[in-house]
C-alpha cells in the first residue's frame, strides 16, 4: 500500500513555499485531509516564523493575507522520511507520472 505526504504552503512574490504536514496510509486519506483543509474557513496551519508572510518587508503586500494551499504526494518507497524533505522540493499533487 502507498503512502502519501500531506503538504502545504503559500505563494509569494519570491516563489512558492511547501511545508511538510504529515504522512497519510491511503490516497483516499490523503485526499479527504486536502478536501477538508481547502473547505475549511481558517485552516488550523501555523505559519513558519521562517516563511516570507513573516520577514516580507513590502508593507503592503497583498501576498501576506491568504490562506495555504495544501496538496498531497506519493511517498517514493526509497525515500526514508518523507517530513524531514522541508520546502526544499516543489509541490506535486497524487497524480501518477
Amino acid at each position: 500500500m502507498d503512502s502519501y505526504e500531506l503538504i502545504y504552503g503559500y505563494m509569494h512574490c519570491i516563489g512558492k513555499t511547501t511545508y511538510p504536514a504529515g504522512v497519510a496510509d491511503s490516497r483516499e486519506a490523503a485526499e479527504q485531509w486536502v478536501r477538508q483543509k481547502q473547505c475549511a474557513k481558517h485552516p488550523a496551519i501555523r505559519v513558519p516564523d521562517s516563511d516570507p508572510i513573516r520577514w516580507c518587508p513590502v508593507r503592503h503586500c497583498h501576498m501576506k493575507a491568504q490562506k495555504p494551499w495544501f496538496a498531497c504526494r506519493r511517498i517514493d518507497p526509497a525515500e526514508k522520511d518523507p517530513c524531514l524533505s522541508g520546502c526544499s522540493r516543489s509541490a506535486e499533487t497524487w497524480e501518477e507520472k
